[in-house]
């Protein structure tokens, strides 16, 4: 039997060939998903809260509240490697950091501190808060210690280093003529003691933690104000010229933040 390529079976032919074509094309999809199922499956991306508190001892000379610290809000991204044992997260975001000081009557008598603004040099210091804004990129290494079956990390260490780029600032002060006197309350929007040099800040992290709670410490080691900058003038240290005007006494600003903060993170 002679088989007649007509057209009627040219067109049975060629419509088989696409069903094959496409049956083997799905199978492959399925053996492809199969394989890649498990790294599809680990989560990628976080949100990234993190509450931290500087410690350390600050210049005597201006006490630090215990309030003082940062609060970080960002989006991390990971690439995992080796199933997701080992990876590289970025967590670019923004941080808020909460300078405040304020004087201490047993120790440091409200009347031994004077506002920077000589033009109040009579009045004496109450409350002093700086409020840093910087945008953070903080970049490091993880290794996932324990994973569960999607190869998302059970307990987990981190380190690397961030770098970040102070866009916004604001200086709250409160200041009394007399103790009597109600509390004057200021706010200045640039502060005159954080250089160009100083608006780029930077440093090494580390934290570890299970699934998606983590301790959390971190080193400056960048300025955060101009070294030597005047911030403010000890009353026994101060020096008034001739003509009355109160004659700056540069105190160690290097010394007023400390370098370590520690605190906790969540990833959502």
């Amino acid at each position: 039997m002679v088989y007649k390529l007509t057209p009627f079976n040219m067109k049975k032919l060629f419509l088989g060939l696409v069903m094959v074509t496409f049956s083997i094309h799905l199978q492959a999809q399925e053996v492809d998903s199969a394989l890649v199922m498990k790294v599809e499956d680990v989560s990628r991306f976080d949100l990234v809260f993190q509450r931290s508190f500087l410690l350390g001892a600050a210049d005597a000379t201006f006490p630090m509240q215990s309030t003082s610290g940062s609060y970080f809000v960002g989006l991390g991204f990971k690439f995992g490697f080796l199933n997701n044992k080992l990876g590289i997260r970025a967590q670019p975001g923004i941080n808020w950091l909460r300078l405040n000081y304020s004087t201490n009557d047993d120790l440091f008598p409200e009347s031994s501190i004077l506002p920077q603004d000589s033009s109040q040099q009579n009045a004496t210091f109450e409350i002093q808060r700086h409020r840093l804004t910087y945008f953070e990129v903080p970049l490091g290494i993880y290794f996932n210690i324990s994973q569960d079956e999607d190869l998302n990390p059970k307990a987990f260490i981190e380190a690397g280093g961030f770098i970040s780029y102070l866009f916004a600032e604001m200086l709250k002060e409160g200041t009394r003529a007399n103790e009597s006197a109600p509390l004057i309350r200021t706010k200045t929007p640039e502060i005159a003691y954080i250089g160009s040099d100083q608006r780029l800040r930077y440093g090494l992290y580390a934290r570890a933690g299970y699934r998606w709670f983590a301790l959390f410490a971190s080193l400056r080691l960048s300025d955060v104000f101009e070294p030597g900058a005047v911030i403010r003038n000890s009353a026994d240290e101060a020096v008034v010229g001739t003509d009355g005007e109160l004659l700056s006494v540069p105190q160690k600003t290097e010394d007023m933040v400390p370098q370590l903060q520690i605190g906790v993170t969540i990833f959502l």
